[in-house]
């Protein structure tokens, strides 16, 4: 999974923003779109990133299927660009992933 913002413009650098460690990606996604963000993404993610996500938001980008699981999800409001990046829950990791990082 690619993590490069190359073309993107200007990176997030709110003071808040509604997001946590741990937190369910389905709420971190319901707060950014309630502050105006919104879904973006380049591409259409694959079948497979959409099972190991465990959910289609429109915001997936891609999940790895190695190592630690991780699924991103990209946003962007006002030419800024969001990125957040999730695990899988303790109990599974074909489960709907929990907030890790951001940028």
């Amino acid at each position: 999974m690619g993590f490069s913002l190359v073309g993107h413009g200007a990176i997030a650098k709110e003071r808040y923003l509604p997001l946590a460690m741990g937190q369910p990606i389905v709420e971190a996604n319901s707060a950014l779109i309630a502050q105006g963000w919104r879904p973006y993404s380049e591409q259409v993610p694959q079948n497979f990133d959409i099972q190991l996500s465990g959910l289609n938001l429109p915001s997936l980008r891609s999940c790895s299927a190695t190592g630690m699981g991780f699924c991103r999800y990209d946003y962007h409001r006002n030419g800024q660009y969001l990125s957040v990046v999730t695990i899988p829950s303790a109990t599974s990791r074909l489960s709907s992933g929990m907030v890790e990082r951001w940028w």
